[in-house]
């Protein structure tokens, strides 16, 4: 019995947190300023402080520790494994640059693999609200459903591959501002924690053709010839990416030689993705009355059909998602920004709430499965 009440109270307690960060955010957005320029107001956003972004991260560097079972069990073992042995740190190296010289930085200290989790959840949250902070247009709803979403577990248990997206949510946001050489550099650490991040770099060339139709229309045509064909261009994928020994590793895992699907279909994780499915819907919907108030609609558009056929996809291949991940931060900005154009109440509230409670209640299912099958998050 006392057992059940620490797994409420986890969980309880994350989503408290998640609304801290909301409500501080949505404070610091009451506070902005305001300007008149050529007889218009404009609000000037204002950033996370500092002190604030650090407060946050050890509140969810703290989660990030009593967050597993003990003894760790799955993938934190498997951490904690290589990190509280020496020998295993070569391993670690061969798996993820990135990981290995933070695991090489706190053995200068320590090897309590509890400060191994808190110090990628501190990380991975700095990362995500310096993401934010790098956008000069989004609102705190963006936060709130990120935080909703499976984005917000990441950095418990992926180690490597959170770091990935994290870095990757801040080159898009340089990438939305046309800063080139800041997106480059973000997408190459990226890669050098997991090597899954190489997805994004077709993503961004589809993208810098965003102005053009004919582009575009290709990019969904390319998009749902994938999802109608998924497994005769398996082999194709294989051929593709077996110089990424970390990615055709994985790939050849669910995959024969002739790229047949040799793992188990789960048509289930399909429902995963309602929320992005409807995001992606309303986008095309509304595309027409919001193209010239938002800017980027079609990139963001993009983003939101690559998010959503991926996540269709998991249900071939069930680490499908992960590619998907990589674009939630800038879908859930887009999301906001379009809940804040949408001058009919009803049907900004209906949207928001349709998103939000959706997320909500698949992330609470998922803190159930952990804490109450594995004893907490693996």
């Amino acid at each position: 019995m006392s057992e059940n009440l620490v797994y409420i109270a986890k969980i309880i307690y994350y989503f408290m947190f998640v609304f801290a960060t909301y409500l501080l955010i949505v404070k610091r957005k009451n506070k902005a300023d305001e300007t008149v320029e050529n007889g218009k107001k404009y609000i000037i956003k204002k950033r996370i402080s500092i002190i604030t972004i650090i407060v946050l991260c050890l509140i969810f560097g703290y989660y990030g520790v009593i967050c597993g079972p003990n003894p760790p069990k799955l993938d934190r073992l498997n951490y904690a494994f290589k990190f509280e042995n020496e020998s295993q740190i070569k391993y670690v190296k061969e798996g993820s640059l990135g990981l290995y010289y933070i695991e090489l930085f706190l053995h200068l200290f320590t090897y309590n693999s509890d400060i191994l989790f808190f110090t990628i959840a501190f990380i991975y949250y700095f990362l995500t609200f310096k993401a934010y902070n790098c956008y000069d247009k989004i609102e705190p709803l963006a936060i709130l459903l990120l935080l909703f979403s499976s984005y917000g577990l990441f950095g418990f248990y992926m180690l490597k591959q959170s770091m990935a997206i994290a870095l990757i949510a801040i080159s898009f946001a340089y990438f939305f501002k046309n800063k080139i050489i800041h997106t480059i550099i973000y997408v190459t650490l990226a890669i050098l924690f997991h090597e899954s991040a190489w997805i994004v770099i077709p993503l961004y060339i589809a993208l810098l053709g965003s102005k053009a139709k004919w582009r575009r229309i290709l990019l969904y045509l390319v998009l749902f010839t994938c999802l109608i064909f998924f497994n005769k261009i398996n082999a194709l994928i294989i051929k593709t990416f077996s110089f990424l020994p970390g990615i055709s590793n994985q790939v050849s895992e669910y995959l024969n030689e002739t790229g047949e699907i040799i793992s188990q279909k789960n048509y289930l994780t399909v429902f995963k993705g309602l929320p992005y499915y409807i995001i992606t819907i309303i986008g095309f919907i509304k595309r027409k009355a919001l193209i010239n108030k938002i800017n980027h609609y079609d990139k963001y558009l993009m983003l939101s059909t690559f998010c959503s056929i991926a996540t269709l996809l998991s249900s071939y291949m069930y680490w499908m998602w992960r590619f998907a991940a990589y674009c939630y931060f800038p879908v859930f900005v887009f999301t906001s920004l379009i809940a804040t154009q949408m001058s009919n109440k009803k049907e900004k509230s209906c949207f928001v709430f349709l998103v939000g409670g959706i997320l909500f209640l698949l992330t609470l299912k998922l803190l159930i499965q952990y804490y109450y099958k594995y004893g907490g998050i693996v």
